[in-house]
């Protein structure tokens, strides 16, 4: 089996005397549970995680404590009420060496980190991508997870915002998936050229030539379906943008 790679992340924490190394480990365990889509990095010499290119949250190591840091001055502020048993300044959280943040405040920090990002310009739209998904119900949130993933590795080059408020991914002006969560149906992926894909399992949806599928469980997910599903959208788009210009 491949061994896998030490990050400057690992080799910062390794570095770390006990009971230091084990509460870091614990928090870098539970950041890349919360936000598996995350990339760990070092940003001002602090490890953290980042999704789509903006730092969620980040930790360190000090003399008298550990730090959580949320790379946000408001992130806090927000959450003093839950937050009042800490020591803390304007950017920092502190809790002890040997006394690891729980799983629930660290959901917390993240949820109202991503909270804010999604208030933030149009730029930073694909950040509002990963605040959605949070949002969502365990299932839910489950399948959300899967569709990102799969989408993002198969379009590496499709740029993604919030269309409708929801996840859309783009070529060009062209719209090409999205999906949609419902509290009846669950989680609906759409293909604006879903009808032209000659997919059975993709019915279609409006008047135009979109198509989509409904999931209610991770399980009903066939990967390699998606994937085909994806590769022959990319190469079939619709030319909605033109329409719109004419409409």
């Amino acid at each position: 089996m491949k061994k896998k790679k030490r990050t400057p992340v690992d080799r910062y924490i390794e570095n770390l005397p006990e009971p230091q190394k084990s509460t870091l480990t614990r928090i870098k365990l539970i950041l890349t549970n919360v936000i598996p889509e995350g990339i760990e990095c070092i940003s001002y010499g602090i490890p953290a995680i980042k999704l789509n290119g903006i730092v969620i949250g980040g930790f360190a190591s000090a003399k008298t404590h550990c730090s959580y840091y949320p790379f946000s001055g408001s992130t806090l502020k927000t959450l003093k009420n839950r937050l009042q048993s800490f020591e803390q300044t304007k950017s920092a959280l502190h809790f002890p060496h040997d006394k690891p943040l729980s799983k629930n405040i660290v959901k917390a920090l993240i949820t109202a980190r991503l909270a804010e990002i999604r208030t933030k310009p149009r730029s930073e739209e694909a950040n509002a991508i990963g605040a959605y998904i949070l949002e969502q119900k365990p299932r839910y949130l489950k399948i959300c997870r899967l569709l990102t993933k799969e989408i993002n590795s198969t379009l590496p080059k499709a740029h993604s915002k919030l269309y409708h408020r929801f996840p859309v991914w783009f070529i060009g002006e062209n719209a090409v998936v999205g999906f949609r969560v419902t509290a009846k149906k669950g989680v609906n992926l759409l293909f604006w050229n879903g009808q032209s894909l000659g997919e059975s399992e993709l019915k279609a949806v409006g008047k135009f030539w979109a198509a989509q599928i409904q999931f209610q469980e991770v399980s009903e997910i066939n990967v390699k379906n998606l994937r085909r599903w994806i590769n022959k959208a990319s190469k079939d788009i619709w030319d909605f943008a033109s329409l719109r210009k004419k409409i």
